[in-house]
């Protein structure tokens, strides 16, 4: 099964994909449009055959609903008019702070950061669904 993870935010998406039990990073997408950027991914979800695109919500540290949590949920409802694959959303509340750590210990230029930290937290939002699936079976 194909999955593509998703790291929503409001200037970058972060994007990673799996063909497998494994997750990793492909492209960090620059927001233009929600019309852009819905088209955007669902080109990959059509090319790459995604069966499941797994989104991270961002909830606070209590588990109540923050406000980009309604942004990647109302984006969500665009990217789904475009796309037959199922939407899943998963808690990512310390995936940028995950990303922001990997990006520091293995130093990485500040040039490449903004990008980067994007698909990392996708990498990792994606990874932590597929482990969560393992566990299960």
């Amino acid at each position: 099964m194909n999955r593509l993870g998703l790291d929503i935010g409001k200037a970058r998406i972060g994007v990673a994909i799996s063909y497998s039990i494994l997750a990793t990073n492909l492209e960090t997408i620059q927001c233009k449009t929600w019309t852009k950027d819905t088209n955007h991914i669902a080109e990959i979800v059509e090319k790459e055959n995604i069966d499941e695109v797994i989104v991270g919500l961002p909830l606070n540290m209590d588990g109540t609903e923050s406000e980009m949590c309604e942004y990647a949920k109302n984006f969500c409802k665009m990217l789904q008019s475009k796309i037959n694959s199922k939407i899943i959303f998963v808690d990512e509340r310390l995936s940028s702070i995950s990303a922001e750590h990997i990006m520091h210990s293995s130093q990485v230029k500040t040039s490449k950061k903004k990008g980067l930290i994007d698909q990392i937290a996708a990498t990792i939002i994606l990874q932590s669904y597929l482990d969560s699936r393992k566990e299960s079976l």
